[in-house]
């Protein structure tokens, strides 16, 4: 799970076409890193072909709005630079 940084690290990633999943969480979400671990393994595992990436929503809020993330944990799940739908626990 690539850790981003900035914006443009996403528009990048999206830009590649391939599928990609966008995981928001908080580093004070015990939800969130709970979490993390099982969706890298599940995906890995059965999604070898998805790119993904985790935005810390609490220090990029600008990132999260950007992608309208008011709550976390949430995934973001792209085809083709195509949000597929919103996962929120």
């Amino acid at each position: 799970m690539q850790l981003i940084n900035d914006i443009e690290q996403l528009t990048t990633a999206l830009e590649k076409r391939r599928p990609v999943l966008i995981y928001f969480s908080g580093e004070g979400c015990s939800v969130c890193q709970a979490h993390k671990p099982k969706i890298a393994t599940a995906i890995a595992d059965n999604f070898s072909r998805f790119e993904i990436y985790q935005v810390k929503a609490d220090y990029h809020r600008e990132i999260a709005s950007q992608f309208m993330v008011f709550s976390i944990p949430t995934i973001l799940v792209y085809f083709d630079n195509k949000l597929s739908g919103p996962i929120k626990f």
